[in-house]
């Protein structure tokens, strides 16, 4: 330092302190705008590689769905759906509206749900689950086969002889619908004695729900109406057996019997006016 004052360094000096400063500024403005410019830079590479591959991805002619594989419900369904979805051959299986294929499959009365899934690159899988015929319901216009909530899967047709089920009647209104509720109490009536008395169950022809009080079974092999309790439709079904067995022993022929009563069936009338109850 030069004690005359002649010469400071410019470090020492208020108006160097304040260039030093301002470069230093410049620089790091400088770097910033640098590394801004190669960011931007990056993101519309980025931007333009990812139109692209989208474009490419999305492009009609590539990806083509070759093969819709349907399965679940049964061959004759399953083809069905298949013929129903064909239209979709051909297109980008990128692009396919995975929830309006599974509207589509939906759509067919034999079908309760469907799921979709692509299987890459040309096909894509079809998962139904189908419904479940629980009961016949007769209509104005033939038997209709009615799943366990209720829903028309359709009218009987020859194909479908294998489903044997009983024929639910007395549950149209006089307008030509079914009434909700006897349809309901028809099939919760048929599911509790499939489950729990299934060799009754397979023996009814049809199961009439005309009157609100009784529940009124028609057998197959057995000439008598069973009047069965429309609340619970398993009273007396046990003893039946023992009650058929005493008449067909006795050669004696019932009108009807009566199992709606707690601990007690009725047998009314019997040929030559004889009368028979309890088991």
């Amino acid at each position: 330092m030069d004690v005359n004052g002649a010469h400071e360094p410019r470090y020492l000096r208020p108006g160097g302190n304040r260039e030093v400063r301002r470069r230093r500024q410049r620089r790091t403005a400088l770097r910033a705008t640098l590394w801004c410019a190669a960011w931007l830079a990056g993101a519309a590479l980025a931007i333009l590689g990812f139109r692209q591959a989208w474009l490419l991805l999305n492009d009609q002619g590539r990806f083509p769905l070759e093969r819709v594989i349907v399965q679940g419900a049964g061959e004759r369904i399953d083809r069905e759906i298949e013929a129903r979805l064909s239209p979709l051959l051909g297109r980008n299986v990128l692009t396919i509206d995975i929830a309006e294929v599974e509207r589509a499959a939906s759509v067919h009365p034999w079908v309760r749900s469907a799921s979709v899934r692509r299987r890459l690159p040309s096909s894509i899988l079809v998962l139904l689950e189908p419904r479940a015929v629980a009961v016949l319901a007769l209509a104005g216009d033939g038997v209709h086969m009615v799943d366990g909530t209720g829903s028309d899967i359709g009218r009987l047709e020859p194909r479908d002889a294998s489903e044997n089920h009983p024929v639910v009647t007395g549950v149209m209104d006089p307008g030509g619908r079914a009434s909700d509720v006897r349809l309901s109490a028809g099939i919760r009536a048929a599911l509790a004695l499939e489950e729990n008395a299934p060799e009754f169950a397979a023996g009814i022809s049809t199961l009439d729900l005309s009157r609100p009080d009784r529940l009124t079974a028609t057998l197959r092999d057995f000439r008598p109406p069973v009047y069965l309790s429309p609340a619970d439709p398993l009273r007396n079904i046990d003893r039946l057996a023992v009650v058929r067995a005493r008449l067909e022993s006795a050669g004696v022929e019932a009108e009807y019997l009566d199992l709606r009563f707690k601990d007690r069936i009725v047998v009314s009338p019997i040929r030559e006016r004889e009368s028979a109850s309890g088991a």
